[in-house]
């Protein structure tokens, strides 16, 4: 028997390509937002062990 697997997203290919970003909980857009700023900063605040991991 073959399992068949499909991830369902709810939206069609069009929305995904122009609205992904709307789908996204608030939550993890700022969290994001967030990330991006902190590697801007070249991840201060982190320790160096930390630093070469990322």
């Amino acid at each position: 028997m073959t399992k068949i697997q499909v991830r369902w997203f709810p939206a069609d290919e069009d929305l995904r390509e122009k609205g992904f970003d709307k789908l996204i909980p608030p939550l993890v857009a700022g969290l994001r937002v967030k990330v991006k700023e902190w590697r801007d900063k070249n991840y201060e605040g982190a320790s160096d062990t930390s630093q070469s991991l990322f």
